[in-house]
């Protein structure tokens, strides 16, 4: 999906009964402002570390457990940094075998 949407700058998801996003949103070069307020989605994919554009992330109301709350609380570029250090921690064949989770 998000590479057929490659200018997409706003994405809007909230309170739309979404559990999870797709990995190759990591791809997106353009999204600077992610919506996912009421949405249960517990785990933010380490995927969404790539995308360096952004600069919005609304998590409001969505019961996250990865990354954790402290991370969380410290905001958007250190959520990021800690997406990317997961990614990189993942085992190489994990990387390789499992590229759209």
């Amino acid at each position: 999906m998000f590479t057929s949407l490659p200018k997409l700058l706003w994405l809007d998801l909230r309170n739309n009964q979404i559990s999870s996003l797709p990995a190759e949103i990591g791809l997106h070069r353009c999204l600077t402002t992610l919506l996912l307020e009421g949405n249960p989605i517990s785990a933010l994919p380490p995927e969404l570390g790539n995308v360096i554009s952004l600069r919005g992330l609304n998590l409001r109301n969505c019961p996250i457990t990865f990354p954790p709350q402290d991370i969380l609380h410290q905001g958007l570029q250190c959520i990021l940094q800690y997406l990317r250090s997961a990614m990189a921690e993942r085992p190489l064949s994990v990387r390789k075998s499992n590229p759209g989770e």
